[in-house]
């Protein structure tokens, strides 16, 4: 029964330096506690909703989800090609124009590599619409499950994608990954919404109008966010190489804004705050905070936040 003991504690011991060095090359690689408990915030759909509430209530969205996307009633089921699946072509194939229409979507997912997509709130609708030009409609797939409604599509160079979804809609979660080509969206309402982009031939312009959380990558290219309504109430955003502009709504003021700044050898520029670069680091946390900013500029990446 010792010899067990001792070769448990032995066990135990070699368990423990191994996780010392790699919670040391985490920290060394640019892992930050802050930046540990966003990734674990996001792991529960649930659990986010507590952190929300604690995040304050000012830009939080007060219709619930039931409400948001109707879609008790169930959804008709779209064809969807089975191959899409498996691996696509760089282009389009039987490329040409169609439209299709969803009437409960409570996740859309974007994914180009070209092309031109763009997203509308239009009201007087009940069904989301998508519009394909020189498009192929096996690039857009539909899937639903007991959690979810989802809409993917996925652009090439030379496509073309109008998306129009109820005024009446809050999407649960929009998702946005470009490696070449243009994204834009107007009056866009997501509780969560996540921009990137892969490249210096990406752009993405969105206009924002209600949301809970707003996550931005930019490793090149550009993004523009701006807020047309109520202000997230937790924003992350990273920038490796390229420009993030975020404009946020008049009324806010740095006396309600908290927020972590970590500069790499990137730029950032924050309201009255000023400009920082090099290797920097700045947090503030004032009682008072309504909306929390996380920012993290690296090489020669640019982040600027105005009104």
């Amino acid at each position: 029964m010792k010899k067990f003991i001792k070769i448990g504690l032995i066990v135990g011991c070699l368990f423990v330096i191994a996780g010392i060095g790699i919670a040391t090359a985490a920290f060394a690689l640019g892992t930050s506690p802050k930046r540990i408990a966003w990734r674990l915030e996001q792991l529960s759909r649930w659990e986010r909703q507590a952190d929300w509430d604690w995040y304050g209530t000012a830009g939080a969205i007060e219709q619930t989800l039931d409400a948001a996307a109707p879609g008790e009633q169930g959804p008709k089921t779209v064809p969807a090609d089975p191959a899409f699946a498996e691996p696509l072509p760089e282009q389009a194939d039987g490329a040409g124009n169609f439209e299709a229409a969803y009437p409960a979507v409570s996740v859309l997912e974007v994914r180009q590599n070209g092309g031109n997509v763009e997203v509308y709130v239009v009201e007087g609708q009940t069904e989301m619409t998508i519009r394909g030009e020189n498009a192929d409609f096996t690039h857009v797939n539909y899937e639903e499950t007991d959690r979810f409604h989802k809409v993917k599509i996925r652009a090439y160079a030379g496509e073309s994608y109008q998306i129009f979804i109820p005024t009446a809609w809050v999407l649960d979660k929009l998702s946005v990954e470009i490696s070449s080509g243009n994204f834009s969206g107007d009056n866009i309402k997501a509780r969560e919404a996540e921009y990137q982009t892969e490249s210096n031939m990406g752009t993405i312009v969105a206009v924002q109008s209600a949301g809970d959380i707003l996550e931005i990558d930019c490793a090149g290219g550009s993004i523009e966010w701006s807020c047309a309504g109520s202000m997230p109430p937790l924003v992350e955003a990273e920038c490796e190489r390229g420009v993030v502009s975020l404009a946020l709504p008049g009324e806010l003021s740095l006396e309600t804004i908290g927020y972590l700044l970590e500069c790499e050898y990137g730029t950032i520029e924050l309201l009255d705050a000023g400009r920082f670069t090099g290797l920097d680091e700045k947090a503030f946390n004032p009682p008072q905070r309504t909306v929390f900013l996380e920012l993290s500029a690296e090489d020669n990446g640019e982040i600027y936040i105005m009104q």
